[in-house]
């Protein structure tokens, strides 16, 4: 974040924001959220990170606004130079068990029928 921390709560000025998506915020976090923090003058980086799967989406500003790309897969590494740091997806999901999201997906699926 910027220079300007006036509580341990809220950043007015952040230089990166991430989220972990889920079925109930992911229209929100893709859509409203997405639109309102890229409209932020301080934020170069919005991360959204998958929680059922070893994955983020990154929304990257540029000189012509922000550029979307894509990583996947637990060998692969968020290389953030904006803060001088990287962040392996296999550090991020250490403790993630993702066959309990397989069977949480399954049985959203069932009921979705």
């Amino acid at each position: 974040c910027g220079d300007d921390i006036r509580n341990d709560r809220y950043q007015d000025r952040p230089k990166i924001i991430i989220e972990v998506l889920s079925k109930s915020t992911r229209r929100t976090d893709e859509g409203e959220k997405r639109v309102a923090y890229t409209s932020l003058e301080s934020l170069q980086v919005y991360v959204l990170f998958e929680q059922s799967n070893a994955a983020a989406t990154i929304y990257r500003r540029t000189a012509s606004g922000f550029e979307r790309s894509y990583l996947e897969g637990i060998d692969a590494v968020l290389q953030l130079p904006e803060i001088g740091a990287s962040l392996r997806l296999a550090d991020a999901y250490a403790e993630v068990d993702f066959s309990s999201a397989d069977q949480l997906r399954e049985e959203e699926e069932f009921y979705e029928v």
